[in-house]
C-alpha cells in the first residue's frame, strides 16, 4: 500500500508541475470572476483541478495505510509466540511478554477486535505460569480488560467469549460467566477445537441456567456429537444428564447425520 500510495502521489506531482508550466506557456490570466480560471473551453475541470483530488485522495490513503503497516510490523514478532501458544506448546513467560508487548504496541496505532482478543490470550498463558499471588491477579485482570476490549471492538469471536466466561465464574460471577458462554455459542455454535471444553465449563453451571440456555445446551449435545459421538455417549451414561443428552439426540437433523457420516462413516 505505500509504495501505491508514493505512486500516486508522484503521478499527481508531475500532474501539477505540467499543469502549472502549461498555464504559464500558453494561457492568458483570466480577469477576476472569468470562470475560465475554473475550467476549460470544453467546460471539464483543468488540469490542476484533478491532479489536487488525486493528491487529497493520496493523503487520505496515506493516512489509513500507516497506521495500518505499522501495527502489522509491531504485531510481527508476536505472531510466532501466538501460533506456538494457539497449537499448545509451552511458551517461556520472557516470550509470552514481549510477544503481548508486541501487541499492545500495535494496538496503539489500530483498533483490532481480534487483535485484542490474542493478546488476552498471551495474558492468560503468562498469569498461568507465574505463581499464585498478586502478580497472577494483576495479569488475570489484564487477561479480562485485554478480552473486554477486543469483544467491544468485534463481538463474533466464540474463543474470547468463553475465555472471558471463564475470568468470571474463578471470580465468583455465575451469572457472567453464563452471560458470556451464551455469547459464544451464539457467536460459534459448531466451532469442532471447542466443543467437548465448552461443555466441560457449561455443565457444572447446568443448574443456574435459564430455559434459553438450556435449550442452547441440547443443541450443543447435537453439534457436538457430530463431532465427538463417543464423549456425548459418555455424557448419556451420567445419571442426572441421561434424560437431556437422549432428548437432544432425539432431534439429530437430516444434516446432523449426513456431516457424522462424512466425519465418521456409517456405523456397521
Amino acid at each position: 500500500m505505500a509504495m501505491a500510495i508514493m505512486a500516486i502521489t508522484m503521478d499527481v506531482t508531475v500532474t501539477i508541475t505540467a499543469s502549472n508550466a502549461s498555464d504559464g506557456a500558453g494561457r492568458e490570466k483570466p480577469a477576476r470572476g472569468d470562470k475560465v480560471a475554473r475550467r476549460d473551453k470544453g467546460g471539464k475541470p483543468n488540469d490542476r483541478g484533478v491532479a489536487l483530488i488525486g493528491l487529497a485522495l493520496a493523503a487520505l490513503l496515506l493516512a489509513l495505510g500507516v497506521p495500518r503497516l505499522g501495527g502489522a510490523l509491531l504485531s510481527l514478532d508476536a505472531q510466532d509466540v501466538l501460533w506456538r501458544v494457539q497449537a499448545g506448546a509451552t511458551v517461556p513467560v520472557a516470550e509470552l511478554r514481549s510477544a503481548e508487548a508486541a501487541m499492545a504496541a500495535s494496538g496503539a496505532w489500530v483498533a483490532d477486535g481480534e487483535a485484542e482478543g490474542d493478546r488476552g490470550l498471551l495474558l492468560l498463558r503468562e498469569a498461568a505460569a507465574v505463581p499464585v499471588g498478586p502478580e497472577r491477579t494483576r495479569l488475570l485482570e489484564r487477561t479480562e480488560a485485554a478480552t473486554v476490549a477486543g469483544l467491544a471492538r468485534g463481538p463474533g469471536q466464540p474463543g474470547p467469549w468463553i475465555r472471558l466466561a471463564w475470568l468470571r465464574r474463578i471470580k465468583g460471577d455465575a451469572s457472567g460467566a453464563l452471560a458470556a458462554l451464551r455469547m459464544s455459542w451464539l457467536s460459534g455454535a459448531f466451532v469442532p477445537s471447542m466443543m467437548t471444553s465448552r461443555l466441560d465449563f457449561a455443565l457444572p453451571l447446568l443448574p443456574m441456567m435459564s430455559p434459553e440456555m438450556r435449550s442452547l445446551l441440547r443443541r450443543q449435545f447435537r453439534l457436538t456429537w457430530v463431532v465427538a459421538p463417543k464423549y456425548v455417549a459418555g455424557l448419556a451414561e451420567r445419571p442426572e444428564l441421561a434424560a437431556m443428552v437422549r432428548d437432544a439426540l432425539a432431534d439429530l437433523s437430516d444434516e446432523d447425520v449426513a456431516q457424522y457420516v462424512r466425519l465418521h462413516g456409517r456405523r456397521k
